[in-house]
């Protein structure tokens, strides 16, 4: 079975709120099987428009379906909707190879 990624441009409007939002965020992560593999503000633009919001966060679930369980899960409701207060964001679901 292919990977789930779950690719999310962030930029942090409200950073007071994100130790909250990180403190939520990391028992979903690991109900769902979810991995962290990136985390930066160091981010290159190099074609296309719109440029990527500056901080660029890159996660693997075991599945694309599981990548989206979590994402629409009650159990991630709290913290995304505190990072829809703090933050601007674009996010996606890549299926892998």
């Amino acid at each position: 079975m292919a990977f789930g990624y779950y690719i999310v441009e962030i930029d942090v409007k409200k950073p007071e709120m994100m130790p909250r939002y990180r403190e939520l965020v990391g028992p979903t992560l690991a109900t769902f099987g979810g991995e962290i593999l990136a985390a930066s503000n160091t981010v290159s633009h190099l074609q296309g428009a719109p440029a990527p919001l500056p901080r660029v966060v890159v996660i693997r679930f075991p599945s694309y379906q599981r990548a989206l369980d979590w994402f629409h899960s009650d159990d991630y409701a709290e913290a995304l909707a505190i990072r829809d207060q703090a933050c601007i964001s674009r996010a996606i679901v890549v299926e892998g190879l």
